[in-house]
This record gives structure tokens, sequence and C-alpha cells, in this order.
């Protein structure tokens, strides 16, 4: 079943939203071009859509768009609920598509479109109710000098709403068009920390620099959090990163010991751990 997302909603998610195909309306696409150009809006919503029509143009296979009849006006006579604005039109779109092409489910965080579209017999979901899934860190990539410069003139804000982008203790990584990593920052909920070069120092490991930027984000967590939670496949210094860091604090005094668990169960093909099981001959 195929998510149908009003403005709103595609505003609060962001890149979120395309990580699963997606239906719109065109009457979406029209709400965000008049938002980017609008004199009346406050700049960080602008800034917002002209970011989300640039994700909309580069992941253009990963939506659809239902393109708004002029005749369709005439069902908002026939549900008297709704009124005669765009968010009826988009919930209309949303109706069409779920009459004559396939089951959707209409994904809103405006309550009033909630209710209107339930009453009209559509399947809802409410965005507020759902729950943001932390990744440890979000990419963002920027197709043009102008967007990087209009992305730094708000890095400074600290009434900018990026907990629509974050999650408290999230990473942004940003990425130029080729996909170079540009800059690094850690979201704190209430601003944006810039990420600086770290390395750990211990008389058991030497001196631990990170090879890559990733390595420096998990670096940055086990220094700024109780507990951080690593995955990635075996060599790329999950364990090694992590004993460096705990080392360099036992010694420092910080810390005085360091308990240790393992799977004894091996990987097949990989390397036994533990106590090795005597066999009688």
């Amino acid at each position: 079943m195929k998510k149908f997302y009003d403005t709103c909603a595609l505003l609060k998610l962001m890149q979120k939203a395309f990580e699963d195909n997606f239906v719109i309306s065109n009457i979406t696409l029209k709400e965000l071009e008049n938002i980017k150009t609008s004199s009346n809006k406050d700049s960080n919503i602008k800034y917002q859509a002209r970011c989300l029509i640039h994700l909309l143009d580069k992941n253009c296979n990963y939506y659809e768009v239902i393109n708004y009849q002029s005749n369709w006006d005439n069902l908002l006579k026939d549900f008297v609920c709704l009124s005669d604005n765009n968010d009826s039109r988009i919930i209309l779109s949303a109706y069409y598509y779920q009459t004559y092409i396939n089951d959707i489910i209409f994904i809103t965080e405006d309550l009033c479109c909630k209710q209107l579209a339930g009453s009209i017999g559509l399947e809802v979901e409410y965005l507020s109710e759902q729950k943001q899934t932390y990744c440890g860190y979000t990419d963002v990539i920027y197709q043009s000098d102008e967007q990087l410069a209009d992305l730094y003139s708000h890095l400074s804000e600290k009434d900018y709403p990026w907990n629509n982008f974050l999650l408290e203790n999230e990473y942004l990584l940003i990425k130029s068009k080729e996909g170079n990593i540009i800059d690094k920052y850690r979201y704190t909920k209430k601003h944006l920390e810039k990420i600086p070069y770290l390395c750990f120092e211990s008389k058991m490991f030497g001196k631990i620099k990170p090879k890559d930027d990733y390595q420096l984000l998990a670096m940055n967590s086990f220094k700024n959090n109780q507990i951080t939670m690593i995955r990635g496949r075996a060599g790329t210094g999950k364990s090694y990163l992590a004993l460096g860091y705990l080392f360099s604090q036992l010694e420092q005094g910080y810390i005085d010991k360091i308990i240790i668990f393992c799977n004894t169960i091996a990987t097949m093909g990989s390397a036994k751990l533990g106590l090795i099981n005597r066999v009688r001959l």
C-alpha cells in the first residue's frame, strides 16, 4: 500500500519521505512553488520548500504525481464536509487515486486534514503520531553553490527548526552533488555543533586517528554520549575505535575498569572468540 503525502507532511519529513515510493497531488507542487516565492512566508519555511523542491527533482523516480482535474470540483459539492480550498483538492486527489488506481494511506500533519480525509473514507495516518527512527546520521546533498550558501546562512540561527530534519544527537553530513562530504555537524536540540577533529591516545593503542568522516562521527559519539552503538562490516574499526577510546579513558583515570561482552558463537568462516571447547579423542 502506497503512502499519499499532503504538503505539510512532505515538509515535515523532507529526505525521510523518499525511503519508500509515494504519491502526491500536483496541488502540492503548486503550493511549494507559491511558498518558495511568497513575500509573506517565513524565511525558514521558504528555505524548507526550496530544499524539498530540489529533493523532488533529484528523486523523481521515487514518487508519482496525480494531476487534479478541474471537473473534480463537482465532488466538493457531494462531500459537504470539504471546502473550496487546496487542502480539500489534495484530499480529493487521494480519494481519486484510492478509488480508481490503488490503495493508499493518506498521511498528513494537519489535524483538520486528518479528520476530513477520514470522513470521506480514506485510511489516514497522522504524522505527529509517528515515531521517527534514529539513524545516527543524515546525508544532505546540495546541488549548487547557491543552495550551500543558503544553508550556511541558517546554520547560526538558534530558532531554525532543525528538529524537522534531525533528531537529538543525530549527525548531519553536508555533501556536494558529487557525493563528497563538505562539513559535519551534530544536532544538540539547541543548535548545530560543528564536529572537531579528534584522536585518542593511550599506552596500549598509541595514537588513534579517524580514517574517514564516519569514524570521526563514531569517535565524537564516544566522547559525547553514555551509550554508542555502531554497526558495520568486519574490519571497519568498530572494536578498535571503541577500545582505543576506553583505554585512553582508563589511563587518564576517568573510568576504573573495562567490561567486554561478545557473542562466542562465531559467524561461519570467522575466527572464534572466547573459550575453546576441549574435545576428548
